[in-house]
């Protein structure tokens, strides 16, 4: 027999797929950390704006380099740990109060809302939901033809693995089943900016906030 002579495989902890840093536990830790450190050079810039030409221009560059940074691909990494929004969140934070000019132990909560800013957590609640509403998920009504108070909600398929709650076509229809009746039963041409709405009077911190709203 010739012995048939392998590479060597190198076995790694981590990938990189669109820019987006994938671990081997699905945590998403490598991405939150190479997120905030974005996050932190875009806070820099924000104050910097600021201090030369005042909050409106500040806002536009939050806009533009910060929340494009938070934005990009939340949809598959949002469904982190709590610990780890809950660490974008704190940066985000010093955004909303160098853009309000609060001391670091105010309150941002209002000022998101004054600021007209998404939190994190519900630019994550956002883009899954339209994610969901966009590729068609089965509602109930597709399933029965009985014309319950519900029947527009998406049906949640049974599984039988945690990991499975966090995909976005999953969390968004479990989400888009959380919103008030009146918002749900928007036309789809309006559905995206009324949700949006929602979400700028209501700057929530945590996703058990969102669903016991």
């Amino acid at each position: 027999d010739l012995d048939l002579a392998l590479p060597d495989l190198e076995i790694k902890n981590t990938t990189r797929h669109l820019g987006i840093i994938i671990d081997d536990k699905l945590s998403w830790k490598p991405q939150i950390e190479q997120l905030c450190k974005k996050l932190s050079a875009g806070n820099y810039v924000i104050r910097r704006i600021k201090q030369i030409s005042g909050t409106d221009t500040a806002k536009v560059a939050y806009f533009a380099l910060y929340e494009s940074h938070l934005r990009y691909a939340i949809a598959t990494w949002g469904g982190t740990s709590k610990t780890n929004l809950e660490r974008v969140l704190v940066n985000q934070k010093r955004a909303i109060r160098c853009l309000a000019g609060l001391d670091y132990r105010d309150s941002c909560r209002e000022h998101f809302k004054n600021l007209k800013i998404l939190t994190v957590i519900s630019l994550y609640i956002r883009e899954v939901i339209l994610h969901t509403v966009r590729t068609s998920q089965p509602r109930h009504t597709d399933l029965h033809q009985h014309n319950t108070r519900h029947a527009t909600d998406f049906a949640l398929p049974s599984h039988h693995l945690s990991l499975y709650k966090k995909k976005p076509s999953y969390k968004g229809a479990a989400y888009f089943n959380h919103l008030p009746e009146l918002l749900k039963n928007q036309p789809p041409h309006a559905f995206k900016k009324q949700l949006t709405l929602w979400l700028q009077e209501r700057p929530f911190y945590t996703e058990e906030e969102f669903t016991s709203n």
